[in-house]
């Protein structure tokens, strides 16, 4: 099954978001969200969703339980005129393709997202259009964010799994972004964080780091899965930082495959822990003392 975002159109090229929904439409299904290419440059983040994508349709027949008691939606490409643009003007290009004033200086759509927006911070002056980290004049104010939060706040899809895939520091992050506070669901993301990671090494030895993204990364606001987490309340809310540490975002092709049929894996793992947890201990939401 093939939808398309409403409210799409984008002022440079108007490529459409398409989403794939892959589901055997049992009625007490949960919902599984998957993005990558939000940041254009990070080609192989397209190609892992578009890969477990490709396999959960071939064969879902003959996947366990766990994977086909979940409605599985997938937009491989997020932001498709950045994505255009770094294949053919800048391979390095980031943001989407958005026009400031008279210039394309392009939004950083993974600042974009109502939780934690603030036009001045100490996340690299995301007031600065020029910015690679510019966060846009308001929280949604790109039609690829709002899209996004239209869909999952209001389609009555009870999300349980947010994953959205990036590039290229190889570990697997969940809130906070902006503070080192644990969350409140801090043990259940580290437990199902960790499982993803065994099965990310059980494919090819490849073993990535895990933690609070703030802590093994580096602070940020407007992020998609502090939003996910802390508005859209999805209690399992990752962001995944694939490959390469050693060629970052110009992964070889030899490795392509070898990545996606790992990150396959590592989902697996995790949608099997979330179904094992059935989040009965789960508090669920967020800690209001971070707000």
């Amino acid at each position: 099954m093939r939808y398309i975002l409403p409210s799409l159109c984008h002022q440079d090229r108007g490529q459409d978001r398409l989403m794939l929904k892959i589901s055997n439409s049992s009625a007490g299904n949960t919902g599984v969200w998957i993005d990558g290419g939000i940041h254009a440059r990070e080609w192989i983040s397209t190609s892992v969703v578009t890969y477990i994508a490709d396999q959960l349709a071939k064969n879902i027949e003959n996947l366990p339980e766990y994977i086909t008691n979940k409605d599985w939606y997938f937009l491989p490409v997020l932001n498709p005129d950045g994505y255009f643009y770094s294949h053919t003007s800048d391979r390095m290009w980031r943001k989407n393709r958005a026009r400031i004033g008279n210039a394309v200086f392009g939004v950083d759509l993974n600042r974009n997202f109502g939780f934690r927006w603030l036009p001045r911070d100490n996340d690299c002056h995301g007031d600065d259009p020029s910015h690679l980290n510019y966060r846009g004049v308001e929280p949604f104010s790109e039609p690829e964010t709002a899209a996004i939060k239209d869909l999952i706040l209001y389609s009555g899809i009870p999300f349980k799994i947010f994953l959205t895939f990036h590039a290229y520091s190889e570990v697997i992050s969940f809130p906070w972004c902006f503070t080192s506070e644990p969350c409140a669901d801090y043990v259940n993301l580290l437990e199902g964080a960790t499982a993803m990671a065994k099965g990310i090494y059980d494919v090819n030895g490849r073993m990535y780091k895990v933690g609070n993204f703030k802590d093994i990364m580096y602070p940020a606001t407007g992020t998609s899965i502090d939003w996910s987490y802390g508005s859209a309340r999805i209690p399992f809310s990752y962001l995944v930082e694939l490959r390469s540490k050693q060629y970052k975002f110009l992964l070889p092709k030899e490795e392509i495959l070898d990545c996606c049929k790992e990150i396959f894996c590592g989902v697996k793992a995790l949608a099997q822990f979330v179904d094992k947890k059935k989040c009965l201990n789960c508090t669920m939401f967020y800690n209001k003392n971070c707000l």
